[in-house]
């Protein structure tokens, strides 16, 4: 809620769309969606992070990635491969995770 999509991008073999999103107080975050095995070629940087296991809406499992300078990434695959990430409250991100459907 108070988001609004500010860019879109598109890969030409329509593997893979990420858009970008922001809200009025500076806070944003990328979405992005991809073929589970466009998905599996994504690398993280594993430098001053923490990784745990988290899980979304009481079923689905999901990879948390918690940078040391508020950054949070959370992945999971089901059926496609879902990326929300940003520098918003980590509380935000898992709600806007739990809300794709």
């Amino acid at each position: 809620e108070g988001y609004v999509l500010k860019d879109e991008l598109r890969d030409h073999t329509g593997i893979a769309v990420s858009q970008y999103y922001e809200n009025s107080d500076g806070s944003s975050f990328t979405f992005d969606v991809s073929t589970a095995n466009g998905g599996e070629g994504r690398r993280f940087d594993n430098t001053n992070v923490k990784i745990t296991q988290i899980t979304l809406n009481e079923d689905t499992e999901a990879t948390l990635f918690a940078y040391e300078d508020g950054y949070n990434c959370i992945m999971w695959v089901d059926k496609y491969c879902f990326i929300v990430a940003g520098y918003s409250e980590l509380e935000t991100l898992i709600h806007i995770a739990e809300g794709v459907q």
